[in-house]
């Protein structure tokens, strides 16, 4: 029997390990090793709380159970609610999301095909896709699949977020690794047979970048050797070389949050397959008990388990990238935004004529959105149609005449980029100058809910510059 427990308790510790400490100076650290869990570090966040890596992890996990598949549009969903609801997070909070992460969210919001929001430059190989991928391995492992069959499971996953080749091949080297010492195959041998494994389908210049894995022994390097910063190359050596070099699942975690830097998904990768070699039996018990939301994480588990575990039947699609982007999502976005503007517009007036309401929102939504929507021209398009969706609010209704509603519609658009360039000024003026131009496009992203919630949650343009500074940077 299955059981994910193991390495997403594990996963779960080795990020919470490592939250406090991420960015620090190795040098630092090394003078004084972190053995115990703090709070109140790097991100200023209680004790035992976990980062990005596990909320996306936990994010892909519920997905699968739905359906008992990889559903792309599923596991977008809920990238989607941990951004912007901040769902599948320690506190209730979204402290920490990298700027690769967010830029594919934002292509999702657009209405883009979930496998192919991911950015595929080289400059776009942060370890965003690997820190989420463990799950992979025990769906690949109980789905009984041969290599070809989980790199492109592996691919399709990472390519939600991360679609260049050196991304998908980090993630297809963690996936097999890990699926070895499901089978309880010994680390070394576990190694030998990553090393040995076809990595055919990637460019020799992305094999390359590997070297030191595939054609070297990454376990024979010194510390000195080993860098912890974000790039997912990086990162996986750091979690290969920790593992190979250390005995139990303790001293795999504080080897490598003490390297400084991007601790919390370095944790997290070792913290995965070492709770999947080890076990959780000896993991440091304060540790365990500390662990914010430890039986939310179970319980998500024990349902993932049940999934994996039971007979099914249902095909995997070969290839997700032939498959069509169904526009459920795009329909159900475009009832709540038409839904937000009656009720904004005063339809609730008539909630006494069912027919009416339905009809005014019936001819919004035909009016406004075209079949094929573009959310990016959301709000021109709306401001191209506002005498059409006045008229339409005002369908059948002694309410509101049609000028008033026309006032209204329009009074509402100008507010909102009256203070969109506010918030640029501000962005162009103040400290944050490294990310103004990557704000500016969130910015410019009209119909985007995460902008949208700073634009809630913060009173002045500059408070609203700030939030977007410290979350692109």
């Amino acid at each position: 029997m299955i059981d994910s427990k193991n390495g997403v308790i594990g996963l779960a510790i080795g990020d919470a390990m490592g939250v406090p400490l991420e960015f620090c100076i190795r040098e630092k650290l090394q003078k004084n090793i972190t053995t115990e869990m703090l709070g109140y570090g790097s991100h200023n966040v209680p004790k035992g709380t976990w980062s990005d890596d596990t909320s996306m992890t936990l994010g892909l996990i519920d997905a699968i159970n739905k359906t008992g598949n990889i559903i792309p549009t599923d596991i977008a969903d809920n990238f989607v609610k941990w951004a912007e609801n901040a769902e599948f997070t320690a506190t209730g909070v979204r402290f920490d999301i990298g700027r690769t992460c967010l830029r594919a969210i934002v292509n999702y919001e657009k209405g883009i095909n979930p496998i192919e929001c991911g950015l595929d430059d080289e400059f776009s190989n942060g370890n965003g896709s690997l820190m989420r991928i463990l799950p992979l391995i025990y769906f690949c492992y109980a789905k009984k699949m041969n290599n070809a069959d989980i790199y492109k499971v592996v691919r399709d996953v990472s390519s939600i977020t991360h679609r260049h080749e050196i991304s998908i091949m980090g993630c297809y080297i963690y996936v097999l690794f890990g699926i070895e010492l499901l089978k309880e195959t010994n680390l070394n041998e576990a190694y030998k047979k990553i090393r040995e494994s076809d990595y055919s389908m990637f460019s020799k210049q992305c094999q390359e970048k590997y070297n030191r894995i595939i054609n070297t022994d990454i376990s024979l390097l010194n510390i000195d050797e080993i860098s912890s910063s974000g790039y997912l190359v990086d990162t996986l050596e750091a979690t290969l070389w920790g593992l190979l070099t250390t005995d139990d699942y303790n001293s795999a975690i504080i080897k490598v949050i003490n390297l400084g830097n991007d601790t919390d998904t370095i944790g997290a990768c070792v913290g995965g397959l070492a709770g999947i070699y080890y076990g959780l039996e000896d993991v440091n018990e304060n540790w365990k008990s500390n662990l914010l939301k430890y039986d939310y994480i179970v319980e998500l588990c024990e349902k993932f388990n049940e999934v994996l575990n039971k007979t099914n039947s249902k095909k995997i699609p070969e290839d997700n990238r032939d498959v069509f982007f169904i526009d459920i999502r795009e329909r159900e976005k475009r009832e709540k935004f038409v839904n937000e503007i009656l009720e904004f517009e005063g339809m609730s007036l008539i909630n006494n004529n069912a027919d009416s309401f339905e009809l005014a929102k019936e001819a919004v939504i035909k009016s406004i959105f075209p079949i094929s929507i573009d959310f990016k021209k959301l709000e021109l398009d709306f401001l191209k149609n506002t005498t059409t969706a006045a008229a339409a609010i005002t369908n059948k209704s002694i309410f509101i005449t049609p000028e008033e509603a026309l006032k209204k519609v329009e009074s509402r658009l100008n507010e909102w980029k009256k203070y969109k360039e506010e918030v640029i000024i501000s962005l162009t003026t103040r400290v944050y100058e490294h990310t103004v131009e990557y704000a500016k496009e969130l910015v410019e992203s009209y119909e985007l809910d995460i902008f949208k919630e700073f634009f809630l949650k913060n009173e002045t343009p500059l408070d609203c510059a700030i939030d977007i500074g410290y979350s692109c940077g």
